[in-house]
């Protein structure tokens, strides 16, 4: 089989007051706006906001604290329903 180009994805930039491409577009194409930062992705034959974001190390080590925190809380509520239904671990 020859290996053949589908789709080239194109990268934007432009001021929020531009008016984004809309013919010849790629889907997963991006547009930033130089002036708010805001990055738009092109699928479905529109624009959609990117509110997706970046992953630190900080955020992850967040998220992982904050899983685990929330999984001690379950196992203490379900020890004490355990205990108070006469289950005793």
């Amino acid at each position: 089989m020859a290996i053949s180009l589908i789709a080239t994805i194109q990268k934007w930039k432009g001021l929020s007051t531009d008016e984004k491409p809309s013919e010849k577009v790629s889907a997963g194409s991006t547009f930033e706006e130089t002036d708010t930062g805001k990055r738009f992705v092109y699928l479905s034959n529109s624009w959609i906001e990117d509110l997706s974001e970046p992953l630190s190390i900080s955020k992850a080590v967040d998220i992982g604290n904050t899983q685990k925190d929330l999984l001690e809380q379950i196992l203490i509520e379900i020890i004490a329903q355990n205990r108070a239904n006469g289950i005793v671990p």
